[in-house]
């Protein structure tokens, strides 16, 4: 590819991108060179892309491009040229990419909303239980050899059956978006909550040792208690933390199992509270 007329290259690395992120930087980058142009920019408000080469902001021609298609965020091509009498034809030129470039950017996003779905419950709009798996091991490893804190908690909502019973499932997805909403509210902005499975939730808590979790997990149990809309419901909590894997083979996995033994004791003491899993030493 590299032997390819420059038009044609810029072509082929605009349709191999498979993340806007890439393809933003390409269409900056390629079109600064194809056309000398003093500048490009790139911006999509949902993505939270704003690529830029060169200086936007000279003096000069400026040609913006649209090249969002309809449902999906709006993505403008800007770019910088020097006037003169030729600026019609490069500005045909130009065009003809766009075009390119667009179907690219339906595609790029096209295959991220996929792979959002992919890692989404699509009732609570959490994370599911796929999402986690595919980060927790890393972020075990990484506590470990980094010396950081990690926690995870998982909650268990107590009596949800009697709601879909009594009430019907219709009422028992609301209580799952009101849970859902509750940990957006009461965890920090950096943890991160999944819908486990069922009337399960998980939170990850980068950078927290067990008692930090501990009061998250208070502060959020109690606040769901007080909830109508939980319709009776409570959350039952059980914490661990990579402080209680010093005799066991650390992993996410590992983790989990010491958070579900801690669920399961957090039961047996009555429910509706929290249990956490002592550290351990070899």
């Amino acid at each position: 590819m590299a032997s390819a007329p420059p038009i044609l290259r810029f072509t082929l690395q605009v349709l191999e991108s498979l993340e806007p992120e890439s393809l933003a930087r390409t269409c900056v980058d390629g079109l600064v060179e194809l056309f000398g142009a003093r500048g490009a920019r790139l911006t999509a408000s949902e993505a939270g892309i704003d690529v830029r080469a060169g200086a936007p902001d000279a003096d000069g021609a400026r040609l913006p491009f649209k090249i969002a298609a309809a449902g999906q965020a709006s993505a403008t091509l800007e770019v910088v040229v020097e006037t003169g009498p030729d600026l019609p034809i490069v500005r045909q030129q130009m065009l003809d990419l766009v075009a390119v470039v667009r179907r690219a950017w339906e595609h790029a996003w096209s295959l991220r909303q996929e792979s959002r779905r992919a890692r989404e419950d699509a009732l609570t709009g959490l994370e599911n239980r796929r999402a986690v798996e595919e980060y927790l091991d890393t972020l075990v490893q990484r506590a470990i050899h980094e010396g950081r804190q990690l926690a995870v908690m998982l909650v268990d909502l107590d009596r949800f059956k009697q709601v879909n019973d009594v009430h019907g499932h219709a009422a028992g997805d609301a209580v799952l978006k009101v849970a859902a909403d509750c940990f957006r509210e009461f965890v920090r902005p950096s943890d991160r909550v999944c819908r486990w499975g069922g009337d399960e939730f998980l939170v990850v808590l980068d950078g927290a040792a067990a008692q930090e979790a501990v009061k998250i997990g208070e502060r959020l149990r109690t606040a769901f208690a007080r909830l109508q809309q939980a319709r009776g419901t409570t959350m039952t909590i059980g914490i661990a933390d990579v402080a209680s894997l010093c005799d066991v083979v650390a992993s996410g996995e590992a983790l989990l199992e010491r958070a579900d033994a801690c669920l399961y004791a957090a039961k047996r003491a009555g429910r509706n509270c929290c249990c956490v899993a002592p550290p351990t030493g070899r």
